[in-house]
Order: structure tokens, then C-alpha cells, then sequence
């Protein structure tokens, strides 16, 4: 979720180059994603709200999809952000205080289901593009003193324990929240 989306020149550019079928997991499988996409409405909470969101599956679906024995994987994004990202009148991003953070706000909400059994995470921050520094920087961090469990190419969910990870993270430039039910 996303109250706004302010592309950077390297956001359009990716974009512009990511031209590939975009796929979900579906029984079991990766599957081109429906055309149609698919829309529904989704409740983030404080500060986002609810709002419409767009089935939206990147890259990410493929490496979940070999790191997670899942039915079903879908991602979805708001359709404001959506919206601004194709509007090539949208500005880029723009400081608002001292920081240089924008004051765009973001929420990512992961939900699994499994036996009855619903667990959900959800991250919560100011500004996408400064959210990434200090993700990388705590990934390679955690590289140069040893604290993975295997080395090569590797996403970071399959060689730091997450819940470390992202709490390293909070409260300066993330709000974590973990339920159960």
C-alpha cells in the first residue's frame, strides 16, 4: 500500500525494461497472472487506510515461489500508486524535511494461510526509496560479521533469521507488527 508512488528516473527506466509476463503461483505453479487483473479492496490500517489494489505480481513471486511450498502466491499494489507511476507528469520524489525522506508512506502486509491458521506481518515506513539504504546496509552488516547460514547467491529471507532482521530495522525507518489467528 502506498498513499502515493513518485517514481525515480531508475524506477521509470526499470520499468520501461520490465516488459516480461508477469506470473503468480497458482495450484501449486507459476502461471501468467489473469488479464484482466484482478481488483480488490484491502484494509492497511492507520496511516493508509483501506484501498483498492491491483493484482501486481514483480519479480518477487519467483523467488518466493522457490523458497516457499505455497498454492497460491499473489502480490497486490494500490492503485493510486498505480496511477502515479503511469502518469508521466508525476513528479519525482521530493525531500520534506531535513532527512531528505519524501513524505510518501508505505505498508506491506504478508498474509498466510495454512490449515485454518492465518498469520500476518506487516511493515509500515516513510518513503520507500530510504527504506532500501538501510535494509542494505544491515544486510551487508550482518555479511561481514558472519551472521548467515549460507553462503552464495541467496535471497536475504533464506540466510538471516527475519524477524531479527526487520526488528534491527524498526523503529528509525520501519514499524513492524506479527499476529496470529
Amino acid at each position: 500500500g502506498l498513499d502515493s508512488w513518485h517514481p525515480t528516473q531508475g524506477t521509470r527506466a526499470t520499468g520501461a525494461r520490465n516488459t516480461a509476463q508477469r506470473v503468480v503461483v497458482a495450484e501449486g505453479r507459476l502461471a501468467p497472472v489473469q488479464s484482466p487483473r484482478a481488483e480488490r479492496e484491502w484494509r492497511f490500517g492507520d496511516p493508509l487506510g483501506q484501498q483498492t489494489v491491483v493484482e501486481t505480481p514483480f519479480s518477487e513471486i519467483i523467488l518466493l515461489a522457490r523458497h516457499v511450498k505455497a498454492e497460491e502466491v499473489r502480490t497486490w499494489l494500490s492503485s493510486v500508486a498505480l496511477s502515479d507511476i503511469h502518469n508521466p507528469a508525476t513528479p519525482a520524489p521530493k525531500a520534506a524535511d531535513g532527512t531528505g525522506r519524501s513524505a510518501q508512506r508505505f505498508a506491506v502486509d504478508a498474509v498466510a494461510r495454512r490449515e485454518g491458521k492465518i498469520r500476518r506481518a506487516s511493515a509500515r515506513g516513510r518513503d520507500i526509496y530510504a527504506f532500501s539504504a538501510p535494509l542494505i546496509c544491515e544486510a551487508v552488516e550482518r555479511l561481514l560479521d558472519g551472521r548467515f547460514t549460507s553462503a552464495g547467491a541467496q535471497p536475504a529471507g533464506a540466510i538471516f533469521a527475519a524477524r531479527d532482521f526487520l526488528a534491527a530495522l524498526t523503529p528509525a525507518a520501519l514499524t513492524l507488527e506479527m499476529a496470529e489467528a
